[in-house]
């Protein structure tokens, strides 16, 4: 007898049937869990001694703090009388400067002067002459005046930087009395040129006709105008001369 095997008793194996399926396993997998280790760590502050217990430890640290304060704002105000004391001197350097400049201006704004005074002088002399003789000869008739330029750009700088707060009084006083003094001379220097724009008119208007012609009432304006003149630039003279005597006392005083 023969045993016969159903074809329908076969497993997927051994029929060769590939089953539906699938073939591999999945599985999910979950990132591993971070340890401590790996967490960023946190900032812990710790006393230094560890928590203050006693009175004495107390004392301790308060001095400690208290140093460290006094020497905090020790350093900044090294600093800042540091920077206070750059500011004057360079304040003192720019003065220094700038007031040598204006004394050598001043020398020659009294030369300039001198000589507009004798100007003047000179023509009411002659103004006095041609009323006796129209027929004066060879006589010169010139009035001349200018000025130099002063300047205080120095010491306005230093009053808005305030480097002038941190100079002494006496210094302060120093310097204010020759700015002062100068500005009363560019004032009297200005009020001077009045008469020389007159004096001009007046001479041409008078002289540009024939001399006989020139009439007692063109000589008297003209020395009228003259003496006018003198009072303004003897008013220069005196502010010139008081700002070189300045100058020259600024110059023998002991530097700061």
């Amino acid at each position: 007898m023969t045993d016969s095997t159903d074809s329908n008793d076969k497993t997927p194996a051994q029929s060769g049937h590939k089953d539906d399926g699938p073939t591999e396993t999945q599985a999910a997998v979950e990132p591993p869990e971070e340890t401590s280790a790996e967490k960023e760590p946190s900032m812990e502050i710790h006393p230094i001694h560890g928590p203050v217990l006693t009175l004495r430890e107390f004392f301790v640290h308060l001095t400690i703090i208290t140093l460290g304060i006094l020497i905090a704002l020790s350093l900044e105000g090294l600093l800042e009388w540091q920077h206070h004391r750059s500011l004057v001197q360079e304040a003192r350097e720019n003065l220094a400067r700038e007031i040598s400049q204006n004394q050598k201006a001043t020398t020659t704004i009294l030369t300039n002067i001198r000589n507009a005074e004798a100007q003047l002088g000179k023509i009411i002399e002659t103004m006095q002459k041609l009323k006796k003789d129209r027929n004066l000869k060879n006589f010169e008739l010139g009035y001349s005046l200018s000025f130099e330029s002063l300047y205080s750009t120095s010491w306005n700088t230093a009053n808005r930087s305030g480097a002038v707060s941190y100079m002494s009084y006496d210094e302060v006083e120093q310097y204010t009395e020759i700015y002062d003094q100068q500005q009363g001379l560019v004032d009297f220097s200005r009020q001077a040129l009045a008469p020389l724009a007159k004096m001009g008119g007046a001479l041409q208007g008078a002289f540009a006709k024939d001399i006989k012609k020139v009439t007692d009432q063109d000589l008297d304006e003209i020395t009228r105008i003259a003496n006018e003149g003198l009072v303004y630039d003897g008013a220069v003279e005196s502010a010139a001369k008081g700002l070189s005597d300045d100058f020259a006392k600024f110059a023998s005083s002991p530097k700061h």
